[in-house]
């Protein structure tokens, strides 16, 4: 829950790198929410190729602010 879940199942799927921002998401009720950029150095070990999948799969997610506290 540190850096928050879907507002509606209050969970996450994890994190996809489009550059250097880190995406949370929640497939089933296609949200997402940016936890910053930089903070986890796995996206240096990525290329343009992954960034452009990532943007891909979650383009139409609705953008949302996550719950951090899930009761």
């Amino acid at each position: 829950m540190y850096f928050g879940a879907c507002p509606i199942c209050k969970k996450t799927d994890g994190c996809l790198n489009i550059g250097r921002e880190h995406w949370f998401v929640c497939h089933e009720h296609k949200k997402r929410w940016c936890a910053g950029a930089n903070l986890f150095s796995g996206w240096r070990d990525e290329d343009e190729s992954v960034w452009q999948e990532n943007a891909e799969q979650i383009k139409n997610y609705e953008e949302v602010d996550p719950i951090y506290d899930p009761s």
